[in-house]
């Protein structure tokens, strides 16, 4: 059980970390997307990414590069983790 743990806290810090760095404008915004994506299966995580990903979404809003898929799926991810934080936390 703890090595489960251990590889998906490795796991889910890769994802962070391929969010906020790049090697290329339109390849780089489809890996964070579907970074992004990914981070909706980490259920402990859940409120984390969800305080991390409200002000990103903001931020790359205002800036005119960032392309509306990537925010789209930010929006989603977003929803799901509120989601689900809240349902956990309605529970608790």
């Amino acid at each position: 059980m703890r090595d489960a743990k251990n590889r998906e806290f490795e796991i889910y810090h890769r994802l962070i970390k391929e969010i906020v760095q790049g090697d290329g404008p339109d390849t780089y915004q489809h890996r964070q997307a579907a970074a992004v994506f990914e981070l909706r299966n980490f259920k402990r995580y859940q409120a984390v990414t969800h305080r991390l990903l409200k002000p990103l979404k903001a931020k790359w809003a205002l800036n005119p590069n960032t392309q509306p898929f990537l925010l789209d799926e930010l929006g989603l991810t977003i929803h799901a983790t509120r989601k689900r934080w809240y349902q956990f936390w309605r529970k608790g």
